[in-house]
């Protein structure tokens, strides 16, 4: 992702050792994509306005 230009604030990976690959499991970390997809972008300074 990196080489694609992609930066940390923009994806992540997790993994869940021993977490089945289905909707229960899936359920039980739903916060975590959503959290990741909802949050505030962050301005660089050159962004802010003066």
């Amino acid at each position: 992702m990196r080489a694609k230009g992609f930066t940390f604030d923009q994806w992540t990976s997790k993994m869940f050792e021993n977490a089945a690959h289905n909707e229960t499991y899936w359920a039980t970390r739903l916060d975590l994509p959503l959290k990741f997809i909802l949050k505030k972008p962050v301005m660089a300074s050159s962004e802010w306005v003066t």
